[in-house]
């Protein structure tokens, strides 16, 4: 397996560096780490290429404009690319800069989304590779993740997709038995892309701006696609939760946000019934959500459950392109 590793930095710097650490640590190291800058506050690549240079690694800086990429874009041994976005793209936006830039690449067999805030354990590849050779197609994948703060608790081992209630469920239960196993959804925490189902998908869904529900919806889309999704117990990752966000973590904006994708998500991917069903179940139980946060004493996170939900099931930003 020649897997391109792929992170997205917005305002996370620190996170970042722990993350490629144990990137370098991997023994085997990925083929190649490709970092996105999302349009980071001032200081954070200077920060980044700090780190870089005290630890003898090479920090290759291109621009994210397609028309300044070089024609050979294979990995340099020893060296991460870093890729500076002018603006903020989202968690969508900024992987597919990295997946536009690496996909041409002949020897590229696998892409990794990897969140910032995460980090993987030092035979994370190897144990993949292992679990996966028996699989010619492995279409979409992960490895468990276990919360990075003790007592590092499992956080997701493979999850379901309820599409009534237009979410997708993190499973908690990791097998005894370390074979692959069938899953209907894949975390964008660790997504583990073929070079197959990425030509056959195509990239992120943007209008999951700045991100819930894209990953939901690629794990979708693969399955209709008859594409094998899976989960690989044994290759171990931990996740810090909430980094990858700053300061927009636990707001009412995320609340916002999560509501709205979640009429996107069921107005894109479902159909006749099913849709209908869904779309009920957001205008009969959000208001109802919302009035248990006035009566708490939450009036801002019940205006933005409302408005999130109603953007959700009228905005025309969720016919955007896929």
């Amino acid at each position: 397996m020649n897997v391109w590793v792929i992170l997205v930095n917005w305002n996370g710097a620190a996170d970042t560096e722990v993350c490629l650490q144990s990137l370098l640590d991997a023994r085997p190291q990925p083929y190649g780490i490709a970092v996105v800058d999302n349009g980071s506050r001032e200081g954070e690549i200077d920060r980044l290429r700090a780190w870089a240079k005290a630890h003898g690694i090479g920090l290759r800086l291109e621009d994210a404009d397609p028309a300044q990429w070089p024609a050979d874009r294979a990995p340099r041994p020893g060296e991460v690319l870093l890729l500076r976005s002018a603006t903020n793209r989202g968690f969508s936006g900024g992987n597919n800069v990295a997946l536009a830039y690496t996909e041409p690449d002949p020897a590229a067999t696998h892409f990794l989304l990897l969140n910032n805030d995460a980090a993987v354990t030092p035979s994370y590849f190897g144990d993949l590779a292992a679990s996966l050779a028996g699989y010619a197609d492995t279409g979409l994948a992960s490895g468990t993740i276990y919360e990075m703060t003790p007592p590092n608790r499992v956080w997701y081992a493979g999850g379901r997709i309820l599409p009534v209630r237009t979410m997708a469920l993190h499973d908690l239960e990791v097998p005894v038995d370390s074979g692959v196993v069938p899953t209907e959804f894949i975390c964008g925490c660790t997504m583990l892309i073929s070079s197959a189902t990425l030509h056959r998908l195509g990239h992120l869904p943007e209008c999951y701006f700045p991100c819930y529900l894209e990953d939901t919806e690629y794990s979708q889309r693969a399955r209709d696609a008859g594409i094998p999704v899976l989960y690989v117990p044994g290759a171990v990752a931990y996740h810090k939760g909430g980094g990858s966000l700053g300061p927009m973590a636990l707001s009412p904006r995320v609340t916002y946000t999560f509501n709205r994708h979640r009429g996107f998500w069921a107005r894109r991917n479902l159909r006749g019934g099913q849709r209908l069903a869904a779309l009920l179940y957001l205008v009969v139980t959000k208001p109802i959500r919302a009035a248990i946060d006035v009566v708490t004493g939450h009036p801002r996170v019940a205006w933005a459950t409302l408005t999130g939900t109603l953007d959700g099931l009228f905005s025309p930003r969720a016919r955007d392109i896929r």
